[in-house]
């Protein structure tokens, strides 16, 4: 659980001009998680904004697939692909690797690292071309690559 850094993703429609993105999940009495989707529209100077929705771990799963509902009844399923043994990066995805973030517990990834995640996702079959990096510094705002 706690706050994990968008670094990239394959973007939709309500994350595609946002930077500055994050993931905090917070695990509920009940077994549910609150799932804050946030970020800053176009540039840091403006207000934190985003979305919340609600995840379910799904049973026998190991907690690797959650079923997150957007807006009911519609639901999504949400792979945990993979996690570092540090537990300081991860990949989640949609089964089919339409959907795809790549999350950090720093907004910061080295390259060697971001390519190492890049390649993991080749493998797995997922277009890797479709994914952006989300700026999460000032700085990269613009830069080839990013949203």
């Amino acid at each position: 659980m706690g706050r994990w850094y968008v670094i990239a993703d394959t973007p939709f429609l309500s994350e595609y001009d946002y930077v500055g993105n994050c993931d905090e999940w917070t695990l509920r009495r009940n077994g549910q998680i609150d799932d804050e989707y946030l970020g800053r529209r176009h540039d840091f100077d403006q207000p934190v904004s985003g979305s919340h929705f609600v995840a379910k771990v799904m049973p026998g799963t190991g907690n690797t697939k959650w079923r997150v509902s957007l807006i009911w009844p519609f639901e999504l399923v949400i792979v945990t692909a993979y996690v570092d043994p540090e537990y300081r990066y991860t990949i989640r995805c949609m089964a089919d690797g339409n959907l795809v973030w790549i999350l950090s517990r720093t907004p910061e990834m080295d390259e060697a690292t971001y390519a190492a995640m890049l390649a993991r996702l080749g493998r797995m079959g997922v277009d890797v071309d479709r994914i952006r990096r989300v700026p999460q510094r000032v700085e990269q705002i613009g830069l080839p690559g990013y949203q």
